[in-house]
């Protein structure tokens, strides 16, 4: 297979854009309320949100989180064939692009749904003046693992 310079740019937009979508589901800073000294996250330690958050909270954890497991599935397996071109003998990728797109548009999609539920439940709440940037760390993040899937992808076919 040889070292491809593809898969490699493709483990690091898969290596960004897990480590952003991790860090807006740490951060407490989804939406921004008229309510003082009120953050609002979907995390599980981030506390009570303080607002009418109700079961679509427990949705978008529910996606996001699910989203980060199929987003660190695709990163593994780019990591794989990554040290799998690194061997001096053309060893052939098998499955591995197929399972990288896959599990990176399938981790796209996930923390997408999550993202749209909480845009679409915070867009009648009075307390809620805008999105924060833990929101569009998420959406940033998302974008960039499956642009690291579908690069990854190209590079290791």
């Amino acid at each position: 297979m040889g070292f491809k310079l593809l898969v490699f740019g493709g483990v690091g937009l898969l290596l960004l854009g897990t480590i952003f979508h991790i860090v807006g589901m740490a951060t407490d800073d989804w939406s921004l309320t008229t309510i003082a000294d009120v953050t609002v996250g979907v995390g599980p330690w981030t506390g009570d949100c303080g607002c009418s958050c109700g079961d679509e909270l427990n949705v978008v954890r529910a996606f996001t989180v699910i989203g980060v497991l199929f987003a660190c599935l695709s990163t593994g397996v780019a990591v794989f064939m990554l040290l799998l071109s690194l061997k001096e003998d053309d060893a052939p990728a098998g499955m591995s692009p197929m399972v990288t797109a896959v599990s990176g548009a399938v981790a796209f999609l996930f923390i997408l749904i999550g993202d749209i539920v909480w845009a679409a439940s915070k867009y009648y709440d009075e307390d809620v003046q805008d999105l924060g940037y833990s929101f569009a760390l998420s959406v940033v993040g998302s974008i960039l693992i499956l642009a690291g899937g579908a690069i990854s992808f190209v590079g290791g076919r």
